[in-house]
């Protein structure tokens, strides 16, 4: 936060929104990279592992949400619960996938 120059403070004001956006664009960013990589790697491990990864599959959603509203976290879209996530974590359990 202190790269854009944002205070605990200014995060409730609306004229400062673009410096949150851009803070939250750059982390997410460096997030789908990660998952990106790990996804990479994922064929080196067993089959029983890949169970572990699979709350990444939640990060992956989240981070596109915030993708489609411009990395505004505050939007309400971004506030709703899930209600398909079970649907995407059974679905990926049985690909064997995260």
């Amino acid at each position: 936060m202190s790269k854009y120059k944002i205070s605990q403070e200014m995060l409730f004001h609306a004229d400062q929104k673009k410096h949150l956006q851009d803070a939250v664009f750059e982390l997410s960013t460096v997030a789908h990279q990660h998952l990106k990589l790990a996804r990479q790697l994922s064929s080196d491990l067993p089959k029983q592992v890949k169970r572990i990864f699979l709350p990444a599959v939640a990060t992956e959603i989240y981070l596109k949400t915030l993708e489609e509203t411009d990395f505004d976290v505050f939007h309400p879209k971004n506030q709703r619960r899930n209600n398909l996530l079970a649907f995407h974590l059974w679905f990926h359990k049985l690909k064997n996938t995260y």
